[in-house]
């Protein structure tokens, strides 16, 4: 049975994890690796896994994929942590795979911004509304560009008793500090940025100190040491290990469009846990850039 929505959120504290989805070489769904990947991915205990999210390359997955994928995350993890599930598009497709998922026995689902529409708010919260309406498992709702939510509407969607976080990925602190005074404890406010491990310190100052983490993909006990050293205040020791390893990772990630998927592929390549290559329209990185990311890796 998937937990009730108030203890996901009560569960959603700390180091997230966002597993990546598998491929064969002709991009066709390797779903022993990723049972295998979700069993890896929980040995430095998560707070929860997000599967099917961005770096899952949910936008490349069609409904079938997404519906499987959630009934094998949530076997594997077996009630051991939360399971959240990507899910987007339009509001009657984000409804047919929100509902599918909930069937498949996950905990809840990560509301992805509605595809490549401009709209007025009022637009947005009834796309959001309805979505959330349409099952009881929990929902955290995921701001990134070009879809930018109000405090107003974020307030206003957090009424519905199902919704129970929001996931930003923009990373302005001033928008989330307005969200933050209105919405209280309403919602778990999770930084979802790219590399999130360096902006931590300037969420946390604005209270914000649950993160989803892309490099816990292919380094978690690595992900799990500096999530520690940031919850304890151990500055010298964090310092160091942004400037060894996140940042030089965080470098490499943005020399490319799409390297936020493809590089934690790679690392997972390098790590000796290979999920194959992305999918169109991403690419993989380069000969050289794989090389400068092993390198960061070695250090790890």
């Amino acid at each position: 049975m998937p937990l009730a929505p108030a203890e996901v959120r009560a569960r959603l504290e700390g180091l997230l994890g966002f597993p990546v989805t598998p491929f064969r070489a002709d991009y066709s769904l390797d779903v022993d690796r990723f049972r295998a990947h979700i069993e890896f991915q929980l040995e430095e205990r998560p707070a929860g896994l997000f599967v099917c999210g961005g770096a899952g390359e949910f936008f490349s997955l069609t409904p079938k994929e997404v519906a499987t994928l959630a009934r094998e995350a949530v076997a594997v993890a077996h009630g051991r942590v939360p399971v959240l599930v990507g899910t987007g598009y339009g509001t009657r497709m984000a409804i047919d795979l929100a509902r599918s998922i909930e069937s498949a026995g996950a905990d809840g689902l990560l509301l992805m911004p509605p595809y490549l529409v401009d709209a007025e708010q009022a637009g947005f919260y009834e796309h959001y509304a309805a979505v959330a309406r349409s099952v009881q498992i929990g929902i955290v709702l995921y701001q990134r560009p070009p879809v930018l939510v109000t405090p107003t509407t974020v307030s206003r969607l957090a009424e519905i008793p199902n919704v129970i976080g929001f996931k930003d990925g923009t990373g302005d602190l001033d928008h989330l500090q307005a969200i933050s005074r209105l919405v209280g404890d309403r919602l778990s406010l999770i930084n979802g940025t790219p590399t999130a491990e360096a902006s931590a310190d300037a969420f946390a100052a604005i209270g914000i100190t649950t993160y989803s983490s892309a490099i816990y993909n292919f380094i978690p006990r690595f992900a799990r040491r500096f999530f520690e050293t940031f919850a304890a205040g151990a500055g010298r020791e964090r310092r160091a290990m942004l400037d060894e390893v996140i940042r030089p990772i965080a470098a490499v990630r943005e020399r490319r469009k799409g390297y936020a998927v493809a590089l934690i592929k790679a690392g997972l390549r390098i790590v000796g846990r290979d999920m194959g290559p992305v999918r169109p329209p991403l690419v993989d990185l380069t000969e050289r850039d794989y090389r400068d990311l092993e390198a960061v890796i070695s250090k790890t």
